[in-house]
């Protein structure tokens, strides 16, 4: 048969929030996010505030890096596949 990757398709910018929200890291995240929310409520520590607020950045930072990795992931293999099917 023939040597060919299948192209890519675009995924919508939705899906693939959601799909960087698929991994064990993150749900670890969203524990000790709930966790120092409740921890918040209990003992009224307006300095808790400040671990949720960083939980948050990073649990955004993950996704967003995940998206550029998906983008980059995406574009290179439609490329490869360019390139094989030029060869041949």
């Amino acid at each position: 048969g023939k040597n060919e990757l299948k192209l890519t398709k675009k995924r919508s910018l939705v899906s693939k929030i959601v799909s960087q929200f698929n991994n064990v890291i993150c749900w670890v995240l969203f524990v000790a996010l709930v966790a120092n929310i409740i921890a918040m409520a209990i003992s009224k520590d307006t300095y808790q505030i400040v671990n949720v607020l960083l939980i948050l950045a990073v649990i955004v930072l993950n996704v967003l890096l995940g998206i550029k990795r998906t983008n980059e992931m995406e574009d290179n293999i439609n490329k490869i596949n360019t390139a094989i099917n030029s060869f041949l």
